[in-house]
């Protein structure tokens, strides 16, 4: 429902800016005369006649969005749809995550435990988080560009504290030896946040390097509905780029042992 009225919202504006064309013109014929009936008849009819083109032009370009999966772009990664707290309510299978420290989802302790418990009790459930490395050279960059070059640890020491709630929240829960539930670091400088949803809905924005993600613009993904090898919509090249950061022989999986080790140095 929500996708429909959407679109004749869309379709309203295009059409009342149309109708204000229209009217410009018409009030710019009225009092600059062209002389004769016939001059402003066909005056008349050129003002339909665009408006009807920019129409089609118009109802061409949102189906062609539409083709490669974009359905619409949110304003906020933090409140409604985009935020964290929706994405964890709504997951009921599957979550694929790759951020830089997942500190919006640590952030909601209980609602994530929750998540992941719901999500590994099903037959298929499946949650991954895919952080950036905190001792890699990207994260050093990124503190770089945070603090301008004074602390250039406070990315990775932001991501480690988030991985030492996380795997807290995952421990709480029993289920550290899991399958279900996995971490993994990443080495590149991240430049996606990207939040797939029980291989139904991709959540994507973009990095900017000393800036706040809090109010990055969402673009909302959905794969078409025709068969994969034939659809043309962007959400199926998101999913095969989460694979391939996952399986790349830079990423390597995060050990308890590690988090254990993380945590006594903080004591």
């Amino acid at each position: 429902m929500k996708k429909y009225s959407e679109f004749f919202i869309f379709i309203f504006s295009s059409i009342l800016a149309q109708v204000l064309f229209a009217n410009f013109i018409n009030t710019f014929i009225a009092y600059y005369p062209f002389g004769t009936i016939t001059s402003y008849i066909w005056w008349t009819w050129s003002v339909i006649a665009i408006c009807i083109l920019f129409s089609v032009f118009v109802i061409f370009k949102y189906f062609q969005i539409k083709d490669i999966g974009i359905s619409r772009i949110l304003d906020s990664s933090s409140k409604g749809e985009g935020s964290t707290k929706n994405f964890m309510n709504s997951a009921k299978q599957k979550v694929d995550f790759m951020g830089i420290g997942a500190s919006k989802w640590t952030k909601e302790d209980l609602l994530l435990r929750e998540t992941i418990c719901r999500i590994a009790s099903t037959q298929t459930g499946m949650i991954r988080f895919l952080l950036l490395e905190p001792n890699s050279e990207e994260a050093e960059c990124l503190s770089r560009g945070q603090t301008n070059g004074d602390d250039l640890k406070i990315v990775g020491d932001t991501i480690n504290k988030s991985l030492s709630k996380l795997y807290g929240i995952i421990e709480s829960a029993g289920l550290l030896n899991n399958s279900r539930v996995e971490v993994r670091l990443y080495r590149q400088m991240p430049v996606y946040r990207l939040a797939i949803i029980d291989n139904k809905v991709a959540y994507l924005s973009f990095y900017k390097i000393g800036r706040s993600g809090e109010n990055n613009k969402q673009i909302v993904i959905h794969p078409g509905k025709k068969q994969r090898e034939n659809d043309d919509s962007i959400y199926y090249g998101l999913t095969e780029y989460f694979e391939s950061v996952w399986n790349a022989k830079t990423t390597k999986r995060v050990k308890y042992s590690q988090i254990q080790q993380m945590k006594d140095t903080e004591h």
